[in-house]
């Protein structure tokens, strides 16, 4: 009997199983396994109804994006901050914004860069000026170092709004001179148009916006746009004086950090200095106009020039050719040189043959160039920044 119940047991205990799962749910005491899954925090993105400050996005990218070059970000951020520099609309073969920094005020020392953004819907396809309020939205790339808002696989980088600034407009003449400006505060991308008067025997010689000179839309009135602080200064000369083209030919002239002109330490707008070549009483001749964009300064406690990475230098003086630019550079040259007026790859000049010549803290490189207008640029993918202690340019007048 034992011995059967023995054997019809384990049956019969499997039975009653069987029976039991048919029936009625079982159920378990032991604790399900779980996983946790972190979402992430989105917020430190921004969106479009809230924004990023750019001090926000500084300190969220540096945690949410790796430091290997070409690394982007898992999604768009969106950043509001003011242009610190004005940004070009280009409407040829790329549709898109010039590269621009946005900062929460415009005298910070860090900002966010911007690249290749296209307009967002109703943004006017129109340039961009320092103090404007600018709301964009793209992908975190990490490279050189540094992070920049970047188009990323479909994503654009795009320019959501654009709010025009206010900018003050001042103005300076001299004792001769008078202007019908009235100062004060104005809209961004307002034209301005002003007449100037002079005093009998004298005439206007320099109309000048921010360093850049504006030429007369008629006889007396001067015409320009706002974009951003804007400074006026008008100077006039004896009437009697001429002013002409330099004589034919050849001059050379030395630029370097004690006649450069340039501000002392990185400057936030654009740089245009007049280098006389030739002198000569009761007449003016045609100067070398040096145009620098913002990011070109005197060096405070050194004897060099500089260009920050992604600035420039342009050399021009109508009715002339610059032949020769010979660039004397702390350490070594990693800035190009081109005929005319952009960087173009089909205009870039190769150094002469024989240079550089290496001293114990320059190298010297020679470039035979053949333009009235020569640019050096110091490209924004450089190791290093440029700085100069000399230019020294060959100018040929037939």
């Amino acid at each position: 009997m034992n011995k059967k119940l023995l054997i019809l047991l384990p049956a019969a205990a499997l039975l009653l199983a069987g029976c039991n799962n048919s029936s009625e749910p079982s159920t378990s005491t032991s604790e399900p396994s779980t996983s946790t899954t972190v979402s992430e925090d989105m917020s430190k993105y921004g969106n479009k109804e809230n924004p990023l400050t750019i001090a926000q996005f500084l300190a969220n990218v540096d945690e949410l994006v790796g430091k290997n070059d070409g690394e982007f970000s898992k999604h768009p951020f969106y950043i509001l901050g003011k242009a610190d520099a004005k940004a070009l609309w280009a409407s040829g073969s790329y549709q898109q914004f010039d590269t621009f920094y946005l900062k929460d005020n415009v005298t910070d020392s860090k900002g966010a860069k911007v690249q290749r953004t296209v307009a967002g819907t109703g943004v006017e396809k129109a340039p961009i000026y320092r103090n404007d309020t600018v709301l964009v939205t793209g992908y975190a790339e990490y490279y050189a170092n540094g992070y920049s808002i970047f188009p990323y696989g479909s994503g654009d980088a795009q320019v959501l709004s654009v709010t025009r600034g206010k900018s003050t407009v001042t103005v300076t003449t001299d004792a001769h001179c008078s202007v019908d400006l009235i100062t004060g505060t104005k809209t961004n991308g307002e034209i301005l148009n002003v007449t100037a008067t002079v005093d009998s025997g004298y005439k206007v010689h320099k109309f000048m916006v921010n360093n850049v000179e504006v030429k007369p839309s008629t006889s007396s009135v001067y015409s320009f746009t706002v974009e951003g602080p804007t400074e006026v200064v008008v100077t006039t000369i004896d009437a009697s004086i001429v002013e002409e083209a330099l004589p034919a030919g050849t001059y050379t002239y030395v630029l370097q950090k004690s006649n450069s002109g340039l501000p002392t330490g990185a400057s936030s707008s654009t740089t245009v200095v007049e280098h006389t070549i030739k002198e000569e009483t009761g007449k003016l001749y045609s100067p070398l106009v040096a145009t620098a964009t913002n990011g070109v300064y005197n060096e405070a406690t050194f004897n060099e020039f500089t260009l920050l990475k992604g600035k420039s230098l342009k050399l021009s003086i109508n009715g002339a050719k610059i032949t020769n630019v010979t660039l004397d550079a702390y350490k070594s040259v990693g800035s190009f040189v081109y005929n005319g007026d952009k960087v173009d790859a089909t205009k870039k000049v190769s150094p002469v043959a024989g240079t550089p010549t290496a001293n114990q803290d320059s190298t010297v490189f020679s470039y035979a160039t053949n333009d009235s207008t020569v640019l050096i640029d110091c490209p924004s993918d450089a190791s290093y920044k440029q700085s100069f202690y000399t230019i020294t340019l060959t100018i040929v007048v037939e």
